[in-house]
């Protein structure tokens, strides 16, 4: 048994280990073995004390992992950590209730259990699925192929099966033929799921397709939104996009608020932006905030994105879905009054209510503004609906020379492969870059550096398993831990009806 000063200890490097997995460190192998030093370090405890140690362990992982959010909107990270840190608590809890059932059903069911907390990260107006333990291996292409069939969701399930095999080693490291048969079941998963990605991967970047201009302007905070600014931001957008007059570019993409007004309704740029897509004979999709006025003095806003076509008089919109909570709105704050008054330096948008696909050369293409790139299904719904390409536009500004960029632009990878589709990322201060559909990277900017990425962006190759099926993996795993809590509730009925004779 540890001491209590070792389990905190076990806890903290736990949590150390899942933060060095993800990005921008890349330590693919820590994310094998974090969840095996949390278990390990719970060991023996009752639930109580479980849940209070998977807590604190929540709370230094979160804390650590998302620092970058209060270089947006420092008030507004604060809760966040210590809400989520819940999750593992919960899954520590979860795990020592059903250890002291069934030792084997706990640890077969572990991964399902924790998939099914990332699953549940996908709802509601809290929703923030960022990181699923499935993204560590976003920089190694060959570990995730197999996502076309299973989505992120098999990558982290696939990881938290060898944490418990790792688990199983911890706890009794003298057992040698035991320790060294779970060694090769190790090794054996990871080599064939490396091996595969090899077989599978073309050897050229896949990138048959349209041609893309993504314009990376580079405006810093500072500028973006400081009073009198406004036209620095709009003439340098404007003059990057006058370079690529008589080029063969079929799209042009701006950022993620590219424009810091309401382009819509802002009589000068909508119709400067409007002829230069019309002279040149080149589409510009960019971000802008807008509104609509429902009342007298009432007004609705939206985070939005804007297609202007030649030979359209007016752009046509996609409002962007999923907000980032805390960010661009308070949870909840739409029934609970309240919530409307508290102000963390936030944004007050409204959730648009569809997706939008956008033609252009006779092909169709989904956007995905900011972090709505890390929502697998909602990607998958573009591709179902017959998207060929996608778009994401950014503005991670806010984040600085920090993790978050990186942590953000890979999430990318993994969707490309989930649905076999190519898609531009657009970025203002960057990083901007193409993926193909094998979530290889090509064409990428640097942070902070201003320019123009021409390229062609690769076509949807087919519908795939993912695309068809969507999150089933996930779901599977939502039932078996709604099973599995159903048990745990039997339990304590029959142990509770014990103790009174």
């Amino acid at each position: 048994m540890l001491s209590k000063r070792k389990r905190i200890l076990t806890v903290y490097l736990g949590a150390i280990l899942g933060v060095v997995a993800y990005q921008p460190f890349n330590i693919w192998f820590a994310s094998l073995i974090f969840i095996a030093v949390l278990l390990y370090a719970i060991r023996g405890l009752p639930p109580h004390k479980s849940f209070l140690y998977g807590y604190l362990f929540g709370a230094i992982f979160y804390i650590t992992l998302l620092y970058w959010i209060a270089w947006a909107t420092f008030f507004g990270a604060l809760p966040v950590p210590f809400i989520f840190a819940f999750i593992p608590a919960i899954f520590c809890w979860l795990f020592s209730r059903l250890e002291r059932i069934n030792f084997k059903l706990a640890v077969i069911s572990a991964p399902f259990i924790w998939v099914a907390t990332e699953y549940i990260r996908t709802f509601g107006q809290m929703a923030f699925p960022w990181n699923p333990v499935g993204n560590c291996f976003a920089a190694y292409p060959r570990f995730i192929q197999y996502a076309e069939y299973t989505g992120v969701w098999g990558i982290s399930l696939w990881a938290l099966i060898i944490n418990m095999l790792f688990y199983l080693i911890l706890i009794k490291p003298a057992a040698v033929k035991r320790v060294f048969g779970l060694s090769v079941l190790i090794i054996l998963l990871i080599i064939s799921s490396y091996i595969y990605g090899a077989n599978v991967i073309p050897a050229k970047i896949e990138k048959e397709g349209i041609k893309v201009a993504l314009l990376q302007g580079n405006i810093g905070r500072d500028i973006k939104w400081a009073p009198g600014k406004l036209n620095v931001s709009f003439d340098r957008y404007i003059d990057m996009t006058d370079s690529l007059r008589g080029s063969d570019v079929k799209l042009i993409v701006w950022p993620e608020t590219a424009i810091p007004a309401y382009l819509r309704h802002h009589r000068v740029y909508n119709s400067i932006v409007s002829r230069r897509a019309e002279r040149y004979g080149i589409p510009i999709l960019t971000g802008s905030p807008d509104y609509i006025e429902v009342g007298k003095d009432k007004y609705i806003y939206y985070n939005a994105a804007f297609y202007y076509k030649p030979g359209k008089s007016s752009p046509r919109i996609y409002y962007k879905l999923k907000l980032v909570p805390f960010s661009e709105r308070i949870p909840f704050s739409g029934k609970i009054k309240i919530l409307r008054d508290i102000h963390l330096g936030q944004a007050d948008f409204t959730p648009g209510d569809s997706t939008v696909l956008f033609g252009v050369d006779g092909y169709r293409f989904g956007v995905l503004i900011c972090f709505e790139l890390v929502f697998p299904d909602l990607v998958r719904s573009y591709l179902e609906r017959g998207a060929d390409f996608m778009i994401t536009i950014t503005n991670d500004m806010w984040f600085g020379i920090t993790s978050g960029p990186y942590q953000h632009l890979y999430a990318g990878t993994i969707r490309a492969v989930e649905n076999r589709v190519g898609i531009a990322r657009c970025a203002n201060t960057g990083i901007s870059l193409f993926y193909d559909p094998y979530g290889r990277i090509y064409d990428m900017s640097k942070l902070n550096e201003r320019k123009i990425i021409v390229d062609k962006v690769a076509f949807n190759k087919k519908h795939t398993f993912y695309t068809k099926h969507g999150d089933y993996l996930a779901k599977w795993s939502s039932g078996i831990a709604i099973i599995l809590i159903l048990i745990i509730a039997a339990d304590g009925v029959i142990l509770r009806r014990r103790s009174k004779f």
